[in-house]
């Protein structure tokens, strides 16, 4: 168990996953949830967005990239402004190939993530990772 922390403690890569199975499970929910109320999967997708991101900026800032700042917030959200709409086209490619909402969310949340992780490793919490690099 002692060497499981140890590499979760390392390894950001793992952290990611982790967390992020975390914050997919809590975005997911909350858009099944709209779904089954019969809003628009469009709908139901920025609810879940809009809830998910504020969850996942803590989450992932905080344990994942260690940083949390206004700036980087705001890079966060503008990167999944970008996502979101990534995503719904995603979902919405899967659903015309026959997919139900519910099943085209799920198999979207793949590519949607590794993109995620790309974009905010080198983009919203790299000043963290630089200036961490500088600390003695």
């Amino acid at each position: 168990m002692k060497r499981l922390t140890v590499l979760f403690e390392r390894s950001v890569p793992l952290r990611f996953v982790v967390i992020g199975v975390i914050n997919t499970a809590f975005s997911y929910s909350i858009f099944a949830v709209m779904v089954s109320l019969n809003l628009s999967v469009a709908l139901a997708s920025l609810l879940a967005l809009i809830a998910g991101v504020l969850f996942s900026f803590f989450t992932q800032g905080a344990i994942v990239f260690g940083h949390l700042s206004q700036a980087a917030f705001l890079r966060f959200v503008a990167t999944w402004a970008v996502l979101y709409l990534l995503n719904l086209t995603f979902i919405y490619a899967l659903m015309a190939l026959g997919a139900n909402a519910y099943l085209a969310a799920a198999i979207a949340t793949a590519p949607t993530t590794v993109i995620s992780f790309v974009i905010q490793k080198r983009a919203v919490f790299r000043p963290a990772r630089a200036a961490s690099r500088r600390s003695p």
